[in-house]
């Protein structure tokens, strides 16, 4: 998922939802993230840090090396399916 993708699916729910308090823990690298909302429903989150490995080639020469990015995990009261943001 894009970031504008992150950002439109999280403020159409706010807008169907309303108000909302946040609450967030940090847990060495790992933050989690709920939004409540005044309607009971629930936006939540969390980003860690992974290491994803890219395969390439370069002048026909095969090559691999590791990233590190930050994955976002978000779902809600309305989608339970989890989607992913990463970020460089």
């Amino acid at each position: 998922m894009t970031m504008s993708e992150y950002i439109k699916a999280k403020a159409k729910f706010a807008k169907k939802h309303g108000g909302f308090r946040e609450t967030s823990d940090l847990m060495g690298e790992m933050v989690q993230k709920q939004q409540v909302f005044d309607d009971g429903a629930v936006w939540y989150e969390v980003t860690m840090p992974v290491i994803e490995t890219a395969k390439f080639t370069v002048r026909g020469l095969p090559m691999t090396t590791k990233v590190k990015l930050h994955r976002t995990e978000f779902w809600n009261t309305d989608d339970h399916t989890s989607k992913y943001l990463y970020e460089a």
